[in-house]
């Protein structure tokens, strides 16, 4: 509504500068209408075209926290845009780069996914990923901001600091990326192998990239050789991709190695994690699950929805709680779980994993659900 009556206004006032009744015909409305509309159409395409945008943030489209186990939320994630091509930069490593088409003013479409854009403007872009008409709480959404505010919104959310006035600690969101593939490097040596522990490590960069210093902080169940010669592989990188500070400094940053069952692969390798030495963090809140652990629990979560399809509620139960156990962030076995014992009538049962899901999983329909039917 509000776009129409702009440009009503905006055709109104071309009549009053040309003052001609030939102007005020409806076929000139209709060709300064549709102008117009092309007009606006191209302003979203210009704001994204040749710009670099970097995700600082993942949520649902309802606003529902991600809590989902591909790491997605954790991984920098870079969009550059041209006619005709869409790159998407991961961790400043893996660069992939495929055609797309816009549909209409918002949709951009590459042959894998599509990206509906909510907003865009000279400091954000705001899209919306393969929402395909699923429920809000399943539709994710990205939040990026272009290269050159980047650095400025990581330092005022205070996401990284200054250790002194020389040296700046790093996180996640902005971590110094290995330029020779480092997880690459290490799995090629040891993704046979099958450890099952960790090395934790401190690194020293100076502004150029270049690795000054790397300094061993624990080593837990890996032999000695293979942690050095992880530390040697780190070290010996020919440099390092680095966000620049508007002055001389170096860089430190934490790293966590340890050996994990990727999902996707099946074997067991290496990855590296930008964070300070936390063997609690890194086990038990880590959203890594072992390839059988993920079968497992995908399995039971399939079992318990089959027993609610029979009507077999208590079986149900049963299997949804196994795969929680198994996975402790599988969102939709507690709201199925709650499902079950709600319509038993276990009332407080089905509140405590909706607030579960609410207060520690950030999941909006929970909330509401809580409160239409657990407050009285």
């Amino acid at each position: 509504m509000q776009k129409k009556l702009l440009n009503e206004a905006l055709y109104s006032c071309y009549c009053n500068i040309f003052n001609d009744k030939i102007m005020k015909s409806n076929l000139f409305k209709y060709l300064l209408l549709l102008a117009l509309g092309v007009s606006s159409c191209s302003t979203t395409k210009q704001k994204l075209l040749y710009n670099t945008w970097v995700r600082v943030k993942v949520e649902k489209k309802d606003g529902s926290r991600y809590v989902e186990r591909n790491g997605m939320d954790t991984i920098q994630t870079v969009f550059e845009i041209s006619h005709g091509h869409f790159g998407i930069t991961y961790n400043d490593s893996y660069q992939f780069v495929y055609p797309f088409s816009f549909i209409g003013d918002s949709i951009l479409k590459t042959y894998l996914d599509y990206y509906k854009v909510i907003s865009v403007n000279d400091t954000s872009l705001v899209v919306l990923v393969n929402d395909d008409g699923s429920p809000d709480d399943k539709v994710n959404k990205f939040i990026f901001l272009k290269e050159k505010n980047y650095i400025d919104y990581i330092f005022s959310n205070k996401l990284v600091e200054y250790e002194n006035d020389t040296v700046v600690r790093l996180n996640k969101m902005f971590l110094p990326f290995y330029a020779g593939g480092w997880e690459y490097q290490i799995n090629s040596h040891y993704n046979s192998s099958n450890f099952n522990g960790y090395v934790s490590m401190e690194v020293m960069l100076d502004s150029f990239g270049v690795c000054k210093q790397i300094r061993l902080i624990n080593n837990k169940d890996i032999p000695d050789e293979v942690a050095n010669n992880i530390l040697k592989l780190i070290e010996d990188g020919a440099f390092w991709n680095l966000w620049k500070v508007n002055r001389k400094v170096y860089y430190k940053v934490d790293l966590v190695a340890f050996f994990v069952s990727e999902a996707s692969h099946k074997y067991a390798g290496v990855k590296l994690f930008a964070l300070k030495f936390d063997p609690n963090f890194v086990f038990k809140k880590s959203k890594q699950l072992a390839y059988n652990d993920i079968l497992l629990s995908n399995k039971y979560f399939k079992e318990g929805v089959n027993y609610v399809n029979s009507s077999e509620l208590e079986k149900a139960i049963s299997s949804f709680s196994n795969c929680i156990s198994i996975d402790s962030l599988y969102v939709d076995a507690y709201y199925n779980r709650a499902y079950v014992y709600y319509n038993l009538n276990q009332i407080d049962k089905a509140c405590l994993d909706w607030l579960f899901l609410d207060k520690q999983l950030g999941q909006k329909p929970a909330e509401k659900l809580f409160n239409e039917r657990c407050i009285k």
